[in-house]
Order: structure tokens, then C-alpha cells, then sequence
């Protein structure tokens, strides 16, 4: 009797999950350009959010703040793909921790790495905790 039930869940399952995403995605197209000022995504975190890697693409900063962030970190490419849905503010930065997203200012380095390389624009201002913003 148990295998009889297991046989119908999977399908069932499946199914239920094919048109939880088919739904959003019929909504999702809908949606005018002024609608998506309705939304706000605020990205928050350390080196994996910002993207603070060669491969993840170029700096996306300007001015540079020394949280490098970069165009191929996942909230830039979830934003890009997603066609302007959400009003996206990332204000991850590299090497942050628990406490510079919650409570502590952090004061970013930059490519700052002595005695390897020297960053022209380091000392970078301090950035205020992430979920301030």
C-alpha cells in the first residue's frame, strides 16, 4: 500500500510544482515598468554577494567604496535577468561579516593587499551597516 502512494505523490507532486512556477511567470510579464518601482530588493552580504572575484566580471562601482561589486555577482545577474522587476540596491561588500550587515561599520580594503598591491584609493570612508539602507 505504501508503494501504491508513493507511485501518486511523485506525480502529484510534480505537477503542483510545475504550475506553482508557471503561475508567477504568466504575472511576471504583465507587469508595467512603473509597477516595478513598487518593488525594492536590497542585497545584502560579504565576498560571495558582491562578487569579489576576477571571474564574476568587472567593477561596478563608481566611485569606487571598496566593497568591490562586481556585474556578475547574482544579484546584478538576478536583476538583469528578471528585466527591471525589482528597484535593486546592493550594498554587499567584500569581506563583510555578520556585524557590518547587522551593527558595525565596515571599513573596506579595496585591492588594498601590501605588500602585493597598493590601492591608489585606499583608505576607503568607512560604509555604514548594510541593513541601515
Amino acid at each position: 500500500m505504501a508503494r501504491f502512494r508513493t507511485h501518486l505523490a511523485l506525480p502529484g507532486s510534480a505537477a503542483a510544482l510545475a504550475a506553482g512556477t508557471l503561475v508567477p511567470a504568466q504575472f511576471a510579464g504583465a507587469q508595467s515598468a512603473a509597477a516595478a518601482a513598487d518593488y525594492q530588493w536590497v542585497a545584502l552580504g560579504d565576498s560571495y554577494t558582491a562578487g569579489v572575484i576576477r571571474a564574476a566580471g568587472d567593477p561596478i562601482d563608481s566611485p569606487r567604496d571598496g566593497c568591490e561589486r562586481t556585474d556578475r555577482s547574482y544579484p546584478q545577474v538576478i536583476d538583469h535577468d528578471l528585466y527591471g522587476l525589482f528597484d535593486l540596491k546592493n550594498v554587499s561588500c567584500g569581506a563583510a561579516t555578520i556585524d557590518n550587515v547587522t551593527n558595525t561599520p565596515q571599513h573596506p580594503i579595496g585591492h588594498h593587499l601590501p605588500p602585493y598591491i597598493e590601492d591608489p584609493d585606499y583608505p576607503f570612508p568607512a560604509a555604514p551597516p548594510q541593513s541601515d539602507r
